[in-house]
């Protein structure tokens, strides 16, 4: 991968990977027009699928509800993509693989997924605040998704292979996240993970090495979204891709003491789990 970061695979926890619902490690393809394109959860795959649909259908994602737009096999796109086979690679006139620098997207996820929020801080479970867990599909207030973050919770301290008997708790703290997350990478689970969480290695790399693609890049890089959208003949005007989430920026900045200590070895060049 060129540019600002490397990924390195461990081949050995290829040999279990989690679920996958959206086909995060398959690759997806537009027959029309020979496009093959990948990312994962976190990388800007609404803003970028969201563009794509436009470009496609001549408005935006019209839906606030599931099958969300990641989903490319529903029914809502109305059959444009295609799972790609070996037999169709050889009508494919455009890869893209679009990633992340992997310590901004840990920080989103933990943003999203399971931080603890401020009003979250006297609530015991729900009983002691049914709002708060009634409200958890609510998608468009981050406060009330205490219990979407609590079944994050669940799988992600599960892997790490804490005692189901005792009492979990229903976020984190950025410093509990971090270790938990060295704790899953070093007992060979990283696989497993959440899509949210999970090594980008086992979503685009997983089948289709960085090398078999024409283009690895972010959703920020000027260049890649030019090539994207001549793809999808797309006019030069229209080539930027508006962000439907926190950018890099806004997910970076520590909202709280500690945010930005990472366990030892990490570094923006390489993605260890």
């Amino acid at each position: 991968v060129d540019g600002t970061f490397r990924m390195i695979v461990d081949e050995d926890a290829r040999l279990g990977v989690g679920s996958d619902p959206f086909g995060y490690n398959e690759v997806r393809f537009l027959p029309k027009l020979g496009l093959a394109v990948c990312t994962c959860p976190k990388c800007g795959s609404t803003a970028l699928f969201n563009f794509i649909y436009e470009a496609v259908f001549g408005h935006p994602w019209p839906w606030r509800d599931m099958p969300w737009i990641q989903d490319l096999m529903s029914s809502r796109w109305h059959g444009a993509w295609q799972p790609l086979r070996a037999a169709n690679e050889s009508s494919l006139r455009h890869k893209l693989a679009f990633v992340r620098d992997p310590r901004q997207r840990l920080l989103s996820a933990f943003r999203d997924k399971y931080e603890c929020r401020d009003n979250w801080l006297n609530c015991s479970g729900p009983s002691a605040c049914p709002k708060l867990f009634n409200q958890s599909f609510n998608q468009s207030r981050p406060a009330t998704r205490i219990g979407r973050t609590g079944r994050f919770m669940r799988v992600l301290l599960g892997l790490e292979g804490r005692n189901r008997s005792l009492p979990w708790p229903h976020c984190l703290n950025w410093k509990l996240f971090a270790t938990v997350l060295a704790n899953v990478a070093m007992s060979g689970k990283a696989g497993l993970a959440n899509v949210h969480v999970r090594n980008q290695a086992f979503m685009c790399f997983y089948k289709h090495p960085p090398g078999w693609w024409d283009r690895v890049a972010t959703l920020q890089d000027p260049a890649m979204v030019e090539t994207l959208a001549d793809a999808l003949g797309v006019p030069s005007e229209a080539h930027k891709i508006k962000p439907l989430h926190c950018s890099d920026a806004n997910c970076t900045s520590a909202r709280g003491k500690g945010v930005e200590q990472w366990p030892a070895g990490w570094t923006p060049l390489h993605e260890k789990w």
